[in-house]
């Protein structure tokens, strides 16, 4: 009776082990949160997370720089978060998915078992844990903007994302790919192929594939993947008859590609290197959810050309991300003490301002700046990793003038080093960009696309519009003169 009770209990304190194992390992896994907002008013903050809190929702704030985040979570598959976000862009929430690695140890009892699976209702109740290890600019999921029938034998379907010329894109990329498909169980040789920038990457039979949001998951090799935008296309070659005529015109011959579809995309961002040439990075970070990524400095008693100069690359950094939430944050020189964390600073003034601490890195290198302006770029003494970006002139039009150089791309690309002198005719030999209402597909970063073939194809692009905004249909193509334009050209 003794060696059965032992054996009992080695296997009970085996099972807690794996248990806590297996337990410790999931608290490791990758997860989503739902963002309901960013706000800086603590009055709405409150009334919007009580209100959530009301509702069942399992809602936590979250501190970062200049504000406070609502986060709704968290929730371990990106379906279940979208079906959240849904809900609560239905309440009247913009609404984010946000990707993060939790590094939380999980708390054990004095049962052996970890705190959360022996009381699941307190859990429950209990505020979410708090992020330890945020790594939402390391992930991004780009989802499909809406379901995709590809119909007939031959079909091809083509969908984009971009990669940002600061990213360093690692190993663990994949496409996950959740489609349907009318039946064809019977003809065992029709497949799906996924090409990223026209590389095969992957062909998978359909015949063993279930018939309604079957999951295939694609690792993206990142060799194949380049900077800026790229493409993935899904070429279908689909039968459910032996008849090949019949097949290409039969209704009942398709496959849908689902908008629950999504490209993982996992990197890391190249260290800025000190140099004016890579200006607006990493003062501005395109493709971040929150772009701005600094603090404009100017003087306590800034005169007006100052304030027009920091107005300037404000309005600039508005013009590089026009769709996004941009805010920018101009403080003066004895604000800055109360900023608690380290950031990026760009720093407008005169010889006369240097006396202030955030010269320090360069008050001993300042020239005569009487009839020309200086920009100039040191690491920022707190951290070694982030960057203050110097506007200085005596000369109140030079100083706009330099403040005018930051938004000329085809000038900055000159500046090759992290020291820049700025005279008056610099600007005056570049024009800047015109403005204009029409925005092509080169312009946000396409190149052509060609469809070729008699069957099936079609490509998706995206553009995100603001809520004010409706994009006319005119569109300028070419086609081969073998295809006649019917009425619906």
């Amino acid at each position: 009776m003794k060696k059965i009770t032992c054996i009992i209990i080695i296997f009970v304190v085996l099972l807690n082990s794996s248990a806590i194992s297996a337990y410790a390992e999931s608290k490791q896994d990758i997860y989503y949160v739902v963002q309901a907002g960013f706000y800086k008013d603590k009055a709405v903050l409150e009334e919007n997370y009580n209100n959530l809190k009301t509702k069942g929702f399992p809602a936590y704030k979250f501190t970062v720089a200049g504000g406070t985040r609502l986060y709704v979570g968290n929730y371990k598959d990106m379906q279940t978060a979208k079906e959240v976000a849904n809900k609560l862009q239905a309440l009247g929430f913009e609404t984010l998915i946000h990707t993060q690695e939790s590094t939380t140890k999980p708390m054990v009892t004095s049962t052996g078992l970890p705190a959360d699976i022996i009381n699941t209702a307190a859990n429950i109740a209990a505020e979410a844990p708090k992020i330890t290890a945020n790594t939402q600019n390391m992930v991004k999921n780009i989802p499909m903007s809406e379901d995709a029938t590809i119909k007939g034998i031959f079909g091809g379907h083509s969908i984009f994302f971009f990669v940002d010329e600061n990213w360093q894109v690692k190993d663990d990329c994949f496409l996950e790919l959740v489609f349907s498909q009318s039946e064809i169980k019977k003809y065992k040789n029709s497949t799906l192929t996924v090409l990223v920038n026209n590389m095969p990457i992957k062909s998978i039979t359909l015949s063993d594939k279930a018939d309604y949001k079957a999951i295939e998951k694609i690792p993206l090799p990142k060799e194949q993947i380049i900077k800026g935008y790229n493409s993935i296309k899904f070429s279908t070659y689909h039968r459910i008859t032996e008849e090949s005529c019949t097949d290409d015109l039969n209704p009942a011959n398709w496959i849908t590609l689902h908008s629950e579809s999504y490209i993982h995309i996992e990197y890391e961002e190249i260290p800025d290197k000190i140099g004016i040439n890579d200006y607006p990075y990493p003062y501005l970070k395109v493709s971040a959810l929150e772009p701005v990524n600094c603090i404009i400095a100017v003087p306590d008693r800034a005169n007006n050309s100052q304030i027009t100069a920091a107005m300037v690359i404000a309005a600039d950094f508005g013009r590089r991300v026009p769709y996004n939430n941009v805010d920018v944050k101009v403080v003066h020189y004895s604000d800055i003490k109360n900023i608690d964390e380290n950031t990026n600073f760009i720093v407008i003034g005169s010889s006369a301002d240097t006396g202030d601490q955030i010269f320090e890195p360069i008050r001993k290198e300042l020239p005569d700046l009487k009839n020309r302006a200086l920009i100039k770029e040191k690491a920022s003494p707190n951290d070694t990793s982030k960057r203050i970006l110097y506007l200085i002139s005596d000369n109140d039009e030079m100083l706009l003038t330099a403040a005018r150089s930051l938004t000329l791309d085809n000038l900055i690309l000159q500046m090759k080093t992290d020291t820049q002198f700025i005279l008056k005719n610099d600007v005056e030999n570049y024009e800047a960009e015109k403005q204009t209402d029409i925005l092509t597909l080169k312009d946000l970063g396409y190149e052509d696309t060609i469809l070729k073939g008699i069957f099936y194809q079609q490509a998706t692009y995206t553009i995100n519009l603001p809520r004010n905004h409706r994009l006319k249909k005119e569109f300028l193509y070419k086609n081969s003169s073998a295809i006649c334009r019917g009425a619906g050209f």
